[in-house]
């Protein structure tokens, strides 16, 4: 029986088959076509875009850059050198037309001073003369000649004082230089805080140099009071003109 029995198990172990069947797989979905970037039109052919341009390499935080080297001095200077030459050749071709030119020759040919020392003689009243007509014609005359120089005094003395503001200036360059170096030199050493502004420089430069500076705003004052003056002075003799225009009309009449 036993015989029997491992006979049937060896039959049953042969008739079966040798390996389990594998579960079958669900298929995988195809990947999607990749769609084009926004903004940009899908060629003909299909190119594909163009890659991005790699960005420059950034210097890591911590090290030092090497700037250029300044400038030598005999470059700069030479620089400097052309660059007056320049501005002096335009200057040169800087000029008005003809025409116009020669009336400025005509009107600053006046000899300011001794032309002012007649005016403001001839200014005053004095004694009052005879008002006949020939003799209001001919004061008239000279009033309307004088009161033109008198003007063409106020134009001049203004064109020289501009000029004389314009080499005060120049001569205030200096010591605004030092000044702003003093200004700065204090913020350095922690005496001052505050944004250093205009008038400070001026009352820095009035502390460094109290004599010149006092001297140099006396001066551009004069000045400007001078042809202020002067200004008034052409109006008189302007009025002067029209004062013996009435008088005429009144001979006349």
């Amino acid at each position: 029986m036993r015989r029997r029995s491992e006979v049937k198990q060896a039959t049953a172990a042969a008739q079966a088959p040798e390996n389990e069947p594998e579960p079958v797989k669900a298929p995988e979905p195809e990947p999607e076509p990749a769609k084009p970037a926004k903004g940009r039109k899908r060629g003909g052919n299909g190119a594909k875009a163009a890659a991005p341009k790699p960005e420059p390499a950034k210097p890591e935080s911590g090290r030092d850059t090497i700037s250029a080297p300044p400038p030598d001095m005999d470059d700069r200077s030479s620089m400097l050198a052309r660059r007056r030459a320049q501005v002096a050749a335009d200057l040169e071709n800087l000029v008005l037309a003809e025409g116009t030119s020669k009336i400025v020759e005509r009107i600053f040919e006046i000899d300011v001073w001794s032309t002012y020392e007649r005016l403001e003689a001839e200014l005053r009243i004095g004694e009052p003369g005879n008002r006949d007509r020939i003799t209001l014609v001919n004061a008239l005359d000279n009033a309307q000649e004088n009161a033109r120089q008198a003007h063409a005094i106020f134009v001049s003395a203004k064109v020289a004082v501009d000029r004389y503001e314009a080499d005060a200036v120049v001569l205030a360059v200096s010591m605004r230089e030092q000044a702003s170096a003093e200004l700065e030199a204090d913020k350095d050493r922690g005496e001052r805080r505050k944004a250093i502004t205009d008038a400070d420089v001026t009352s820095k430069i009035a502390a460094l140099f109290p004599d010149e500076w006092r001297a140099l705003e006396e001066e551009r004052a004069k000045a400007r009071r001078t042809v202020a003056n002067l200004e008034r002075f052409a109006d008189l003799w302007s009025k002067r003109v029209r004062t013996l225009e009435v008088l005429l009309e009144s001979v006349r009449a």
